[in-house]
């Protein structure tokens, strides 16, 4: 499928599946976190899967690849990310897969039923409003910041739309631990596994991915650390395998 390419833009081979993605660098590009997200996510041929403030829709576009699911929904608020969501929907022939929906997960209740997904997938702002410094570039603000959203309405978003049983799997930066289990818990969900990714051996944690089931009882497992590059600057042979078919043993 040939698209339009608007000023500033490309497209980036995902070097998995043949999937591609248009991306603006100077709105927001995607990190390894989303792509490790996707993967961490493990969603299941049968699942009914949604995903949280897309951007560009990495996550929805890689969990086509990962899964034969046949309802992906991907929520942005932002216009001009669900434009290029939508344009790499049809690049990649996924229009009967993938649903784009530009909305605010903050009207989530007036747009989806309660109880719909058995998924839900979110890779949410990571800093708190009115810490660090805020980018002047909109797009990037609204993407890194909790300038549209917080952690609690995505939680609370998540919490709506689980079915019993249903898994809730997000990214987000270590020192916000406790808020993420906090808020989890606050809308019935369960944290159950954690998973530290470090960007190298002898660095600090730089993010961490959190699943938690709606209704479980308690029960966390943590699993083993993800580095991300070795001491030469390379993807360590772990992280390279996320764009094998054998990419999910690093999450168990």
């Amino acid at each position: 499928m040939v698209v339009d390419l608007l000023q500033g833009e490309r497209i980036d081979d995902l070097q998995f599946k043949d999937l591609k993605l248009i991306q603006n660098p100077e709105y927001f590009s995607f990190g390894a976190d989303a792509v490790l997200l996707a993967r961490f996510s493990s969603p299941k041929d049968n699942d009914t899967i949604i995903d949280l403030g897309s951007g560009t829709g990495i996550i929805p576009v890689m969990v086509s690849g990962i899964s034969a699911s046949k309802r992906i929904v991907g929520v942005e608020i932002q216009d001009c990310m669900c434009d290029m969501f939508f344009r790499s929907v049809r690049l990649n022939s996924l229009e009967d897969r993938i649903t784009v929906m530009n909305a605010d997960i903050k009207d989530i209740k007036t747009i989806l039923p309660e109880a719909s997904f058995s998924l839900v997938i979110s890779n949410p702002p990571y800093i708190k409003s009115g810490n660090g410094i805020v980018n002047d570039h909109s797009q990037k603000a609204i993407s890194r910041h909790e300038v549209m959203c917080t952690l609690d309405d995505v939680c609370a978003a998540a919490g709506y739309l689980l079915s019993s049983k249903g898994r809730f799997s997000m990214v987000h930066k270590p020192e916000r631990i406790a808020e993420c289990f906090d808020s989890m818990r606050k809308y019935g969900i369960e944290p159950k596994r954690v998973q530290i990714i470090y960007p190298k051996a002898d660095k600090y944690p730089s993010a961490m991915l959190i699943e938690g089931q709606k209704g479980a009882k308690p029960g966390l497992k943590f699993l083993k650390p993800i580095i991300i590059m070795d001491q030469n600057g390379e993807y360590t042979a772990s992280v390279q395998r996320i764009y094998s078919d054998e990419g999910e043993d690093i999450f168990k």
